[in-house]
C-alpha cells in the first residue's frame, strides 16, 4: 500500500503528520487514513485519536469528500449514481453517507443524471432517430450499464433510434 515508510513509534504526533502528508496529495476517506496509518505502523489508539484530531479540524469527513468526489466524476467522467455510490463504497464510505451525499450533490451541484444519460447517448450514437446497429446499440446500452445508469432509464434513451430495414428490433 502506497503512503509512508514504516516508523513503527505510533505516536501520536507521528501519525497526525503522516496523516497530513497523506492528505495533502489527495483527499482520502476516513477508512482509507485509517489503512494508511496502520499500514504505516502506528497502533489503533494513535490511528483513531489522530483521526478525532483530522475530523475536529475539518479535514477529514466523508460526506463532504463523497459530495465532492460526486460532482467532479459526474461531470468529468459522466458516470451514473449507482456507478458513483459503487465507487464510494469501495473507498470505504458507508452506504448511508454515500447516499446523503448524492442528494446534496443533486439538489447542491445541479448533478442530473437523467440529462448526463441522454448526453452520453447523443455522443455516442447521434441525434435520434438515426438508424443504428443492433451489435452497436448492445455496445451502448451495456457501458452505459456498467457507467451506473439505471437499466430503464438507458432503454428509454435508446427507444429513439431505428434500426436498420430489415434488423430485428429485439436488442434488451
Amino acid at each position: 500500500m502506497r503512503g509512508f515508510p514504516k516508523r513503527g513509534t505510533g505516536s501520536r504526533g507521528d501519525a497526525y503528520r503522516d496523516a497530513l502528508h497523506a492528505l495533502s496529495r489527495r483527499p482520502l476517506t476516513e477508512e482509507e487514513v485509517r489503512k494508511r496509518l496502520a499500514a504505516a505502523g502506528h497502533d489503533a489508539a494513535s490511528v483513531e485519536s489522530t483521526l478525532d484530531r483530522l475530523r475536529d479540524a475539518g479535514y477529514v469527513g466523508d460526506e463532504k469528500l463523497a459530495v465532492h468526489f460526486i460532482a467532479a466524476r459526474s461531470e468529468r467522467l459522466r458516470l451514473g449514481p449507482q456507478r458513483l455510490l459503487r465507487d464510494l463504497e469501495r473507498r470505504g464510505v458507508a452506504a448511508e453517507v454515500a447516499r446523503r451525499a448524492l442528494q446534496l450533490a443533486t439538489d447542491e451541484h445541479g448533478i442530473d443524471s437523467e440529462s448526463t444519460l441522454r448526453a452520453e447517448v447523443r455522443r455516442r450514437l447521434g441525434e435520434p432517430p438515426g438508424p443504428v446497429e443492433m451489435k452497436t446499440m448492445r455496445r451502448v446500452y451495456n457501458a452505459l450499464l456498467r457507467g451506473g445508469f439505471d437499466a430503464e432509464a438507458i432503454r428509454s434513451q435508446l427507444s429513439g433510434y431505428r434500426f436498420p430495414e430489415g434488423s430485428d428490433d429485439e436488442v434488451f
